[in-house]
Parts: C-alpha cells; structure tokens; sequence
C-alpha cells in the first residue's frame, strides 16, 4: 500500500487531501511521490495527514518509509 492507495481507497483527490490537512497540494504531492519524506515534516502537518487517512501519525510514516525502500505490504 501507498499513500496514493489509501488516498484513493478514501475516494479522495490530492487537493481534497490537502485541503483537509490544512497543508499545499504541492506539499502533499511531494509526500506521495516520495520527493518529501513525512519523517522530516513537522509534526503537526504528520498529525493532520494522519487523521485524513484515520491512522496514527506513527503508522502514517511507516507506511511511507516502506513504500519509498520498496517494502510491500503484506
């Protein structure tokens, strides 16, 4: 799984998901692509995103880092 997966499981567009996060689309589109890693944002932008996608800030992260080393989800 993806951020891109979860995002589109919830029926949302990045700009939903942005807009929601009270964050850029841009910015958010740099996490989903990897080019921005949520492990260095600040953490009250991790704390927004991870109650869009109904997650822990913690799990939002390691799903990130697993989907930029290449780790499936199993």
């Amino acid at each position: 799984m993806s951020l891109k997966d979860e995002r589109l499981k919830l029926g949302l567009t990045q700009i939903e998901v942005a807009k929601r996060a009270g964050i850029a689309r841009r910015q958010y589109q740099r996490f989903e692509s990897g080019e921005g890693l949520l492990s260095k944002a600040h953490y009250p932008i991790i704390v927004s995103l991870a109650s869009v996608f109904h997650t822990t800030p913690k799990k939002l992260i390691k799903l990130q880092e697993d989907e930029v080393n290449g780790i499936p989800k199993v």
